[in-house]
């Protein structure tokens, strides 16, 4: 459970991170507009820089919000559900499932090629799916305040959200590694290496943190709150590494 000044802590490393996440959707999408795989890696990592940054700001506010929804009551302590704070959540809920998916949609282009990743079945069952998750996540998912201390309400819903959001990274990272094994140029595998280890990178940072969760650990929050946001940060990076060159299958 962040506390305030916790939450002030963090603000250098999302605000890093976010730069750099926004800084690298821009060099992406310039290299290659046209390529779809540029576009899609384009809108996934721009929107997760957006994430980011709602996320840095919604923290800090709720410690300050005098407006509420309702209030809760956990383990007989009362906590109050701040009102722009949660409405700034949602808006970044709906940014932050574009990345899962985005991912899992390069790396079936990467896999299957561009011709079948525009299928509409493809593109239909990518975008019903977003809206279920996003829907769901943004309807189980609740910021709450409660003295000095500002947190996400983990309950049954939001762990089904968390763990659908594993589902989507391993999915892709699956691909991936199908289509790494099909290549013996050196060069290539490398290529699709950056993009694997990108896309476990993020896997990683989601996985950090839930554990994190589960430990109630908040006391070291300063320590891995950093590592956290450093392995997501570190992922935008080696994606960009492996599409800085566009693989020719």
């Amino acid at each position: 459970m962040p506390t305030l000044l916790q939450d002030f802590y963090m603000i250098p490393f999302k605000l890093l991170e976010g730069i750099i996440y926004l800084s690298i959707s821009v060099i992406i999408l310039k290299r290659d507009r046209k390529s779809l795989l540029n576009q899609i890696y384009f809108i996934s990592i721009l929107s997760w820089g957006i994430y980011i940054f709602l996320d840095m700001i919604l923290y800090p506010l709720a410690h300050f919000e005098s407006s509420y929804i309702s209030t809760i009551t956990i383990k007989s302590t009362e906590w109050a559900i701040p009102l722009i704070a949660n409405i700034l959540r949602d808006i970044a809920i709906l940014f932050g499932g574009i990345l899962a998916f985005g991912f899992l949609y390069a790396s079936i282009i990467l896999k299957f090629g561009e011709s079948y990743a525009k299928q509409t079945k493809i593109i239909l069952s990518l975008g019903v799916s977003y809206i279920i998750f996003a829907g769901a996540t943004i309807f189980f998912d609740v910021i709450i305040h409660s003295g000095d201390y500002v947190k996400a309400h983990f309950n049954l819903g939001s762990g089904v959200m968390i763990f659908a959001q594993i589902i989507i990274f391993v999915v892709a990272i699956y691909y991936l590694l199908l289509l790494y094994s099909r290549f013996s140029d050196t060069t290539i595998k490398k290529r699709i290496g950056n993009f694997i280890l990108g896309t476990s990178l993020l896997l990683g940072g989601i996985v950090f943190f839930v554990l994190v969760g589960f430990m109630n650990i908040s006391a070291y929050a300063a320590i891995t709150g950093p590592i956290g946001h450093l392995m997501w940060t570190l992922g935008a990076v080696f994606i960009y590494k492996g599409i800085i060159t566009p693989l020719n299958k």
